[in-house]
């Protein structure tokens, strides 16, 4: 197999450079993906704010002991940061 000095591609004007897929995803199978993607993240946000919602309602009600508020505390902070992390994001500029 040649080898190619990549110094001398990127330093030549006359050579232009496309990276391509040799696997191109078929629409059908792109729609398919797209749209159980769709349908995981929205179960997920459905059952994190269930969760959420549920961690409030012991939190705000009489009817639960010490130790349950304070598990419902610690859940829904965890959720909450868990969130915060998430619109943040991590930058990988390394």
């Amino acid at each position: 197999m040649p080898q190619i000095d990549i110094n001398e591609l990127a330093n030549n004007p006359k050579i232009s450079l496309s990276i391509t897929s040799v696997q191109d995803e078929e629409p059908q199978d792109a729609y398919i993906r797209r749209f159980k993607e769709v349908v995981l993240f929205s179960v997920v946000l459905i059952l994190v704010l269930c969760a959420f919602l549920f961690c409030g309602y012991i939190l705000l009600s009489d009817n639960f002991s010490g130790d349950d508020k304070k598990w419902a505390t610690a859940i829904a902070s965890s959720i909450i940061s868990a969130l915060l992390g998430y619109l943040t994001g991590k930058s990988s500029n390394s």
